[in-house]
């Protein structure tokens, strides 16, 4: 359906200034992309009979078995991936389930799973000065994680747009 399509005027301004994030008069391209990845990200979660996905499986850490695996894999398709400096042995994670999940680079043994946000994970960065990892996510939000223990110890929401990846 074409957005707009039979709605009356007073809906149609409506929704304008609902796209129109800064309150300008005008709606640029990243106003409207948050509007559609924010209003959309519920249907984007759902399964799409029209869409062709595939899996493919990792070779398991010696005596682990597929059922151990399966428990820790992602729901929504992974957006990024992290590799951590050399002495830290973890790769990172972050998908469209809202989660961050951490695995050891040799032996690819999930080491844990951090939730941190209900939408979409945008951007995954890696602060070698403050051991810090920065999750951003669709939903207008920054999470920060400890490099080491992999704690959460930080969340900014409510940011002006979407941040859809970030840079060290």
């Amino acid at each position: 359906s074409v957005l707009g399509r039979n709605m009356t005027r007073e809906k149609l301004a409506l929704l304008f200034m609902k796209i129109d994030a800064n309150s300008d008069g005008s709606v640029d391209w990243d106003e409207f992309i948050n509007f559609v990845l924010l209003e959309n990200k519920a249907a984007a979660n759902a399964p799409d009979a029209g869409s062709s996905s595939f899996r493919f499986a990792l070779p398991l850490p010696q005596g682990g078995n597929s059922d151990r695996s399966e428990r820790h894999a992602h729901s929504g398709m992974v957006e990024r991936l992290l590799v951590l400096p050399r002495g830290l042995d973890k790769c990172v994670s972050g998908s469209r389930d809202g989660t961050v999940r951490v695995w050891h680079t040799g032996s690819l043994a999930h080491l844990r799973t951090v939730r941190v946000s209900e939408a979409w994970v945008s951007g995954l960065a890696y602060f070698e000065r403050s051991n810090r990892i920065a999750v951003s996510s669709i939903d207008r939000s920054l999470s920060f994680l400890d490099g080491s223990s992999l704690e959460p110890i930080g969340h900014l929401g409510g940011l002006e747009a979407s941040p859809l990846c970030l840079s060290a």
